[in-house]
């Protein structure tokens, strides 16, 4: 089916690429636009960072409840743990 014949849109899955260009810039556009201006912006940021700098990027921004953005805030929160940077 298509998406004009149901009418609905469903979100695909994305790369921790994609979810950092969410995470740190938002784009804020039409559904398609969004996707394409993600995409965009993922190719830049792969083309232009590690594998493990995107990584850590993504881990040091989600969020894992219960106010906790990254993975030190999680371990603090968590485990009454301080890790080291």
């Amino acid at each position: 089916m298509s998406l004009v014949r149901i009418g609905e849109h469903n979100q695909g899955s994305s790369t921790i690429t994609m979810q950092v260009v969410r995470n740190f810039f938002r784009p804020s556009r039409g559904p398609s636009g969004v996707k394409f201006t993600e995409l965009l912006l993922s190719i830049h940021i792969e083309h232009s960072f590690t594998k493990e700098v995107i990584l850590g990027l993504y881990l040091n921004k989600i969020f894992f409840s219960h106010r906790a953005y990254g993975v030190l805030a999680a371990v603090a929160l968590y485990y009454d743990k301080q890790l080291r940077r």
